[in-house]
């Protein structure tokens, strides 16, 4: 099984978690990506491995875009969406 998604690589900031914006720009509802691995063993799935790809195309719009700058306007100064949430390739096997 495979599965490309967007996950978190620390804690989003909580104006950026409780943003509408981010939240349909799915920024707000991804998770950590110690989580996401988490979940796939759980799910009866070995083998598994997870690998950050590097930035989403959500993330890489932020500052091309005002739906991205949104975001970049809800990070404190000198902050990325790239240092937060990245694409990931989630594989495992039954």
């Amino acid at each position: 099984m495979a599965i490309s998604d967007m996950a978190l690589l620390k804690e989003l900031p909580e104006k950026i978690r409780q943003s509408a914006e981010a939240y349909v720009g799915c920024v707000a509802g991804a998770i950590h990506v110690d989580e996401y691995r988490r979940l796939v063993e759980n799910s009866g799935l070995r083998d598994v491995r997870v690998t950050v790809k590097g930035t989403s195309s959500c993330v890489g719009a932020e500052t091309k875009d005002p739906f991205g700058r949104a975001f970049v306007d809800q990070l404190d100064e000198g902050q990325s969406l790239q240092d937060y949430v990245a694409s990931v390739y989630v594989e495992g096997r039954k």
